[in-house]
């Protein structure tokens, strides 16, 4: 089986680690324990069976992201006043301004995946909620005469007047 990279982050709903892997989509395992060791082998275990199931489907199993391919370095062009505070701030900082830049990317490439993961987790929910009180104000009406108001009628909270 190709190498392929696993991507392990934090589920608080299971209280667990999901693990996914990229290049096949079809492969998302969740631990419901804190164990990182059982949510590597169940990822590792279904892109074994994932590999296994589209090789003996006749479809195609995708290259792994190789590592190798890229070489580590690129050419950056920035404006002198930019390059100049982030030359400042690693020597203030105690260290190289490649390690600085470094650190400033790893660190907002990891922020970036983090809430990218947290929309995903809390998408579902988010829309769940909104329905619901979208629902609630749709059964709004205007009260009888006797109520003068406005009365909610909830099938979960029974009417609710409101004055």
């Amino acid at each position: 089986m190709n190498n392929y990279s696993i991507h392990l982050v934090w589920d608080e709903e299971h209280e667990g680690y999901a693990g996914f892997v990229p290049e096949l989509p079809e492969v998302k395992f969740v631990e419901k324990q804190a164990d990182l060791g059982k949510a590597i082998n169940g990822v590792v275990r279904m892109a074994h069976q994932a590999v296994k199931a589209r090789e003996m489907g006749g479809d195609a199993v995708p290259d792994n992201c190789a590592l190798g391919s890229f070489s580590g370095q690129f050419r950056l062009r920035l404006p002198r006043n930019l390059h100049t505070a982030l030359a400042r701030e690693a020597q203030v900082q105690g260290v190289s301004l490649n390690s600085y830049i470094m650190y400033l990317l790893s660190t907002r490439y990891s922020q970036e995946k983090t809430l990218q993961k947290v929309a995903e987790v809390y998408e579902a929910k988010i829309e769940a909620t909104v329905r619901e009180v979208h629902e609630m104000v749709s059964s709004m009406t205007f009260g009888e005469p006797e109520t003068d108001g406005l009365v909610w009628n909830s099938t979960q909270t029974g009417s609710v007047i409101a004055q």
